[in-house]
């Protein structure tokens, strides 16, 4: 475990706190070492962009890239009587 001097209860609800952005802690951000700082930032970053958005992100880049076509039409411009 990254943060033993810490109760894992008290890390569990900071790191699902985080991922939620609901904006509560229980104040032991503080104390987290380096490494667990670094992890509580990349999880409120893929908390906030959105799990599905960075897996569409990623399916995206590693897929095919599909050429995208437009529609094309006529339009006809007249008098009304």
């Amino acid at each position: 475990m990254l943060e033993s001097c810490l109760k894992p209860l008290d890390v569990v609800f900071e790191v699902v706190s985080v991922f939620a952005t609901v904006g509560l802690s229980l104040g032991i951000t503080a104390d987290l070492s380096v490494e667990g700082k670094v992890l509580i930032i990349i999880a409120m970053i893929v908390g906030r962009i959105g799990i599905l958005t960075l897996f569409i992100l990623v399916l995206d880049s590693v897929g095919k890239r599909k050429s995208v076509r437009y529609p094309e039409a006529r339009v006809l411009v007249g008098k009304v009587n």
